[in-house]
């Protein structure tokens, strides 16, 4: 009796079960086709929008399709905060309900990612970038070859590059050659020149392969540079639809030595910079650059004060104030732009602002350090200088060196003499001293002879076994008409 009874209440159980799933169902299905027929209206109007809102937020259970709909009206520009709380949980619940639209999922992880919405985690991005790269989306799969090739400390994904190559399909050019702009900045690998060049011969038309070949031809890597393929290429990337393109156009034009092509680019960038995209404010800069250098001031002003705020223009707009270049002399706001473009990390505005600066003697060392570091001529000179007052020679040489990698003169031809007499390395010696006399400038030539005698001690008058010379203290070696030291003019010693 108790066994029978036991077994009714289970069927009961069960049919009920079945019952309430069914009804489930039944309003799920009832509730997509009123999403199904709101879709299909040319026109929807606010009260129907509302309408199918409503329905949405009041109904118990909805289908993965529809959670996803809510999500979707949620994350919408008039939305209340409470409302984009909640868009990122909804997008994800309808995931784990089964909906399996890679762009969505995509849109998901890129939020996540980007942390726009409330709610963002970039470890939940990385997961979600991983599902929709694995559903084949293909900017997903980018990204994840991305994140392997560069890593991403703030999620503790190390590089890994083998990983990368399985989101890099080598059929897909067009990809490929977005992998290989983008990891390497557009300084592109032997690889990378070799496929290009490849897709080239097979006349692959697509946007990314145009601006890598525009890339390898204006830089003339592995091939003659050729200014007029790169131009060509350029164009037909800005065609296809990347503004990189046309940028990259403008600045071959303007580096260009003929000035109708230099003309060409200032017209293209005025063309970019009267718009209203992400490209104007650079565009302003960039012509704001060019007018300075031009000597045009006044024009150089009006581009800098309309440009979007960088190290750059800050240092720019300075230079403008304090020399008067332009617009009317004002000490005050050339220091406020000095101090700005150095809070930038400008680092040319850094040496300026504390070279001269009332501080403590290791605080301006440690602030032009700092711009040494970064690869600024001036401070690393007045390193060299600071260091050849302390006892610690390889200091010294470090700055010396360091010195004459960014271009300064002195420096090179001091060095030269270094790998000369002091390590014996002739051919060292050789390839600085022609940075040391690689100009056509006369005054530059003229300045390398009065150049002083290295500071290490060296011994007088003695003929080494390459054949070379060492002059006696407090003499140098003469430039001759072309520029190159005489080391025979041993008379004048």
């Amino acid at each position: 009796m108790f066994e029978k009874a036991v077994s009714r209440a289970l069927w009961v159980y069960l049919l009920l079960s079945v019952v309430g799933c069914a009804s489930i169902e039944e309003q799920q299905q009832k509730l997509d086709q009123q999403i199904e027929a709101y879709y299909q209206l040319e026109n929807p109007t606010q009260a129907q929008r509302d309408e199918i809102k409503q329905e949405l937020e009041s109904t118990e259970h909805r289908s993965a399709w529809a959670t996803a709909v809510l999500a979707g009206i949620y994350n919408h520009e008039s939305a209340t905060q409470e409302e984009k709380a909640r868009v990122l949980p909804l997008y994800e619940q309808a995931i784990e309900l089964g909906y399996r639209i890679p762009n969505t999922i995509a849109f998901v992880a890129n939020q996540h990612l980007k942390g726009t919405l409330p709610n963002a985690d970039k470890v939940k991005g990385l997961h979600y970038l991983r599902l929709a790269a694995n559903l084949e989306n293909e900017w997903a799969k980018i990204q994840m070859a991305t994140l392997y090739m560069e890593g991403a400390p703030d999620i503790k994904l190390p590089p890994m590059h083998k990983n990368a190559s399985h989101y890099i399909a080598a059929d897909h050019t067009n990809f490929m050659a977005w992998h290989c702009l983008n990891i390497y900045s557009y300084r592109l690998s032997k690889t990378c020149v070799e496929y290009l060049l490849a897709a080239e011969n097979d006349d692959h038309q697509s946007r990314n392969v145009m601006l890598g070949l525009g890339v390898i031809y204006a830089n003339g890597w592995q091939v003659e540079p050729n200014e007029q393929l790169a131009a060509k290429y350029y164009s037909k990337a800005t065609e296809l639809g990347l503004p990189q393109g046309r940028w990259l156009l403008t600045e071959l034009y303007l580096n260009s030595d003929n000035n109708d092509e230099q003309q060409q680019g200032v017209a293209l960038l005025q063309q970019i910079a009267n718009q209203q995209d992400d490209y104007a404010l650079s565009a302003r800069a960039r012509l704001a650059q060019y007018m300075f250098k031009q000597g045009q001031y006044s024009a150089a002003y009006e581009y800098a004060s309309q440009a979007e705020r960088s190290a750059d223009v800050m240092y720019q707009l300075h230079q403008h104030y304090q020399q008067g270049l332009g617009v009317m002399a004002d000490p005050d706001k050339a220091q406020a732009y000095l101090l700005s473009a150095a809070n930038y990390g400008h680092t040319q505005a850094i040496f300026d602002l504390y070279s001269t600066a009332e501080l403590k003697e290791s605080v301006r060392r440690r602030f032009i350090e700092i711009a040494a570091q970064n690869h600024n001529q001036d401070a690393a000179v007045w390193m060299k200088d600071k260091a050849k007052e302390q006892p610690v020679h390889e200091q010294y040489l470090v700055w010396l060196t360091e010195a004459a990698l960014l271009g300064d003169k002195e420096s090179q031809h001091t060095i030269a003499q270094y790998y000369q007499f002091r390590f014996s390395n002739p051919a060292y010696a050789q390839n600085w001293q022609h940075s040391a006399n690689d100009t056509e400038n006369n005054a530059a030539a003229n300045n390398l002879s009065a150049i002083p005698s290295p500071v290490v001690p060296l011994p007088s008058g003695k003929l080494l076994d390459d054949g070379s010379f060492i002059i006696p203290e407090h003499h140098q070696l003469l430039p001759n008409g072309n520029n190159s030291v005489l080391q025979g003019n041993i008379s004048h010693a």
